[in-house]
């Protein structure tokens, strides 16, 4: 009798077990859901499906909020985190709670993991996903997606740990919370006219993302302060629409822009004339430019070609580098697709031609990449025949989009933009140099810490004490990390400032033999 009341006393144990852990597998919440939550759900899934993807994330946050244990509701506040706030690293742990019960976590964890250049992580989640799609799960990204991401992760630890002669800083006198883009600079390097979606733009207006429409605004170098006084250069350029620097002929008189027409759906290119410092009345430039949108151009050194970006039909892929070339009677020719040696089934975008017009840099989706935008560059052979694309490597090229490169008359300094992660805002504009490390600069490698040397970001400020210049203003990385560039023969003041930290001051004298220090890391510990 004992043993029968102890065998139905270890079913219903057992029964009980099971029914406990059923939702908890399935993933299913125990949280009571009342017809408002069931009716927001209703609505934010619907979104969703129809990837509406801006109207279904403050649903799923809220939705999050009132059941956290959710897990359908878990993985799509990370999808929608991961497109609308483009590639957020927040979203990684929602991916990480979803992944056994929502395969195509695997992939997007494999994206986030890459931005943190994990790449061995990353790897392994590609190849999870990967073995999931096989095993006939529900993964709904295809194979060759999946290994392009993939390839891109190994691609950047060979890129990565191999870094080029080339050294950048962020232009923080010019760069905001916002985004700043597409530079364009005269070559003594006192104007650059670049685009902006900072707050304050004409009309003041917010786009579908929330961004402010872009405006075109002038830094001019004040050399009495050694930084850049910022402008909007007024209603005669910026209207209520989006207005976007494009190119900024080799003497500076004249600028070409960008603006969006009414519907926000095509636009014109368009150019100014500046005299005396003030932009005349604005004129459509009549050239035929293919039945596409202009997204970006740059005039040879003589005026008599133009490399353009456009998703025009014709092409290889999304966006295509296209080229137009003046005819003797004076006319332009129609576009030339540059060829599937430059273009690739992904976007190619923001070309500008050397001063010699022999290399062609430009940004590609494609090609061997390590990131979203890479910058390139092309060579033109004895046979007027572009080369096979080069990767301008790390640090010029990170994880995320590097953009709108261009190169000066002197071929070592350029400026360009990315939204990197230690960008101050969702892109910023930054200078940088080529140069041989043994003849040109000295490096100066450092690394800024905490009294219990917890790595610190932090703004490093260079001074040249004779002539009261800020050489450059340089951001450490999140672990500390930064790089400086000295020329020989000087003395520079070094201020180092992090927010809650006060600042450190010193002073450096550069000789010309101060190569010895080239792989020197210099500690900097900041007090509070």
């Amino acid at each position: 009798m004992m043993l029968i009341i102890l065998q139905n006393f270890l079913k219903l144990f057992i029964m009980t077990t099971i029914l406990y852990l059923i939702p908890l597998m399935s993933g299913v919440s125990q949280v009571k859901k009342d017809r408002f939550f069931l009716k927001k759900l209703e609505y934010a899934n619907y979104e969703f499906e129809n990837e509406n993807y801006h109207t279904a994330l403050p649903l799923f946050i809220e939705l999050y909020s009132i059941d956290s244990s959710d897990l359908e509701i878990t993985y799509k506040l990370g999808v929608c985190l991961f497109y609308v706030r483009k590639e957020s690293l927040e979203a990684i742990k929602f991916f990480e709670k979803t992944k056994n019960f929502f395969p195509n976590s695997y992939y997007y964890l494999g994206r986030l993991y890459h931005l943190e250049q994990n790449f061995e992580k990353a790897i392994d989640y590609y190849n999870k996903a990967l073995m999931y799609r096989k095993l006939g799960e529900n993964v709904t990204f295809d194979e060759e997606e999946i290994n392009f991401f993939k390839e891109k992760s190994l691609i950047a630890k060979e890129i990565i740990s191999k870094p080029t002669n080339a050294f950048i800083w962020n232009l923080t006198d010019i760069n905001t919370v916002y985004a700043e883009y597409a530079p364009v600079v005269s070559n003594d390097q006192k104007l650059i006219f670049f685009t902006s979606r900072r707050k304050g733009s004409t009309g003041n207006k917010l786009d579908f993302y929330l961004e402010y429409y872009e405006d075109i605004y002038l830094a001019k170098k004040n050399d009495s302060a050694g930084k850049y006084d910022i402008i909007n250069v007024g209603e005669t350029i910026n209207t209520n629409l989006h207005d976007a620097t494009l190119y900024l002929s080799p003497n500076s008189d004249t600028l070409y822009f960008f603006r969006t027409s009414p519907s926000l759906v095509s636009g014109n290119v368009y150019f100014t004339i500046i005299r005396n410092g003030e932009l005349s009345v604005p004129q459509k430039v009549d050239i035929n430019f293919g039945k596409g949108t202009v997204y970006s151009l740059c005039f040879s050194s003589d005026g008599e070609t133009i490399y353009y970006s456009s998703d025009m039909e014709g092409g290889f892929g999304g966006k295509d580098i296209w080229r137009i070339t003046k005819l003797p009677n004076n006319q332009w020719s129609l576009p030339y697709n540059l060829g599937p040696l430059i273009n690739t089934p992904y976007d190619e975008d923001s070309p500008f031609i050397s001063s010699d017009g022999k290399t062609l840099y430009f940004s590609s989706k494609g090609h061997k990449n390590i990131g979203g935008y890479d910058i390139f560059k092309s060579n033109l052979d004895e046979m007027g025949k572009w080369g096979k694309p080069i990767n301008l490597g790390y640090p010029i090229n990170s994880v995320y989009d590097d953009i709108h490169f261009q190169i000066l008359s002197d071929n070592k300094s350029f400026y360009f933009a990315s939204n990197r992660a230690e960008s101050i805002g969702n892109q910023d504009i930054y200078k940088g140099m080529f140069f041989d490390p043994f003849k040109d600069y000295i490096i100066f490698k450092g690394i800024v810490l905490s009294e219990d040397l917890q790595p610190l970001q932090a703004t490093i400020t260079v001074i040249d004490i004779k002539t009261k210049e800020i050489q450059g203003t340089y951001r450490s990385n999140k672990k500390g990390n930064f790089i400086t560039v000295f020329y020989p023969n000087k003395t520079y003041k070094i201020i180092v400032e992090s927010e809650g930290y006060l600042p450190y001051f010193t002073t450096i004298e550069i000789g010309t033999e101060d190569n010895e220090n080239l792989n020197t890391i210099e500690k900097i510990i900041l007090k509070k």
